[in-house]
Protein backbone atom coordinates (compact mmCIF):
# COMPACT_ATOMS: atom_id res chain seq x y z
CA UNK A 1 0.00 0.00 0.00
CA UNK A 2 1.05 3.62 -0.37
CA UNK A 3 1.12 4.18 3.39
CA UNK A 4 3.47 1.23 3.87
CA UNK A 5 5.75 2.52 1.09
CA UNK A 6 5.83 6.04 2.55
CA UNK A 7 7.03 4.64 5.88
CA UNK A 8 9.73 2.57 4.21
CA UNK A 9 7.71 -0.61 4.65
CA UNK A 10 8.56 -0.45 8.36
CA UNK A 11 5.47 1.27 9.75
CA UNK A 12 2.13 2.81 8.87
CA UNK A 13 0.77 6.34 8.52
CA UNK A 14 -1.56 7.60 11.24
CA UNK A 15 -4.56 9.85 10.49
CA UNK A 16 -2.34 12.95 10.35
CA UNK A 17 -0.01 11.30 7.81
CA UNK A 18 2.82 10.80 10.30
CA UNK A 19 4.62 7.44 10.28
CA UNK A 20 4.13 5.19 13.27
CA UNK A 21 7.10 2.84 13.11
CA UNK A 22 7.14 -0.84 13.97
CA UNK A 23 8.33 -1.59 17.50
CA UNK A 24 8.25 -5.35 18.05
CA UNK A 25 10.53 -8.36 17.88
CA UNK A 26 8.51 -9.78 14.98
CA UNK A 27 8.41 -6.64 12.79
CA UNK A 28 11.60 -4.93 13.95
CA UNK A 29 12.32 -1.81 15.98
CA UNK A 30 12.39 1.18 13.65
CA UNK A 31 12.41 4.96 14.10
CA UNK A 32 12.82 8.11 12.07
CA UNK A 33 10.48 10.32 10.10
CA UNK A 34 10.06 7.60 7.46
CA UNK A 35 10.96 4.63 9.71
CA UNK A 36 14.31 4.52 7.91
CA UNK A 37 16.60 3.59 10.79
CA UNK A 38 16.82 1.22 13.72
CA UNK A 39 15.96 2.26 17.25
CA UNK A 40 18.92 2.86 19.53
CA UNK A 41 20.87 -0.38 20.21
CA UNK A 42 19.19 -2.40 17.43
CA UNK A 43 20.80 -3.32 14.11
CA UNK A 44 20.47 -5.38 10.95
CA UNK A 45 18.28 -5.15 7.87
CA UNK A 46 15.21 -5.93 9.94
CA UNK A 47 16.28 -3.88 13.00
CA UNK A 48 15.48 -6.93 15.10
CA UNK A 49 18.93 -7.79 16.43
CA UNK A 50 20.06 -6.18 19.68
CA UNK A 51 23.55 -4.72 20.00
CA UNK A 52 25.62 -6.26 22.82
CA UNK A 53 27.08 -4.65 25.95
CA UNK A 54 30.12 -3.30 24.07
CA UNK A 55 28.00 -0.86 22.10
CA UNK A 56 28.59 2.86 22.41
CA UNK A 57 25.57 3.71 20.23
CA UNK A 58 23.83 2.55 17.09
CA UNK A 59 23.84 4.40 13.80
CA UNK A 60 21.41 3.72 10.98
CA UNK A 61 21.26 -0.07 10.97
CA UNK A 62 24.61 -0.83 12.61
CA UNK A 63 26.11 -0.97 16.10
CA UNK A 64 28.95 1.45 16.84
CA UNK A 65 31.26 -0.39 19.20
CA UNK A 66 33.27 0.89 22.13
CA UNK A 67 37.03 0.47 21.80
CA UNK A 68 38.13 -3.19 21.92
CA UNK A 69 34.71 -4.59 20.97
CA UNK A 70 33.95 -6.11 17.57
CA UNK A 71 31.25 -5.87 14.94
CA UNK A 72 28.56 -6.70 14.09
CA UNK A 73 26.98 -6.71 17.58
CA UNK A 74 29.86 -5.31 19.74
CA UNK A 75 30.22 -8.42 21.87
Amino acid sequence: STASYECGGHGACDVSGKCVCYDSEAQGRFEGEACEKCQQFYYGDGCNQRCAFGTERSSGRACVCKKHFGAPDCS
